[in-house]
């Protein structure tokens, strides 16, 4: 079974994103993975997941962004995630979360699991808080990785 800390790794993960739009963030992380050998078509894999971005608004203070392509773009699943904090337009704080995913096309029961997972994580208001106040993407991954164990 694939887990979460087997497809996203510190180095792709980018804790300060700032205010810069979500098509330019979803940019941003897709690059992260350029280099990772799983990515073996880098246009598609970009290409794919700027246009599959489906957000999940999981509570007033946050929501999670899972932009997705499925293809042989990728040799196998990859993932990179981003937070962004930032004021809305009344001036409340809120955290925006994303996780970009490439999946091969054998494994969609995988990717479900995987995005099942962050979902139930998110759920649970103490693992959204720690994550929104982490500091490394080392902590945040491990943080993930301990929550998907207990579910």
């Amino acid at each position: 079974m694939i887990t979460i800390s087997d497809i996203l790794h510190s180095h792709h993960v980018d804790l300060n994103i700032g205010q810069i739009g979500q098509n330019m963030a979803v940019l941003h992380l897709a690059t992260l993975l350029k280099s990772d050998l799983r990515v073996v078509d880098f246009t598609s894999f970009s290409e794919g997941v700027r246009t599959r971005t489906p957000c999940i608004a999981e509570d007033p203070d946050f929501s999670i962004c899972i932009p997705h392509t499925r293809g042989n773009c990728v040799s196998s699943m990859v993932m990179s995630a981003g937070r962004s904090v930032f004021r809305d337009e009344e001036g409340i704080e809120r955290t925006l979360y994303l996780f970009i995913i490439g999946v091969p096309t054998t494994m969609a029961s995988d990717y479900l699991r995987i995005i099942g997972a962050l979902a139930r994580i998110f759920k649970n208001r103490h693992a959204e808080r720690e994550l929104r106040s982490v500091e490394s993407a080392e902590e945040f991954v491990q943080i993930l990785s301990h929550q998907e164990m207990v579910l």
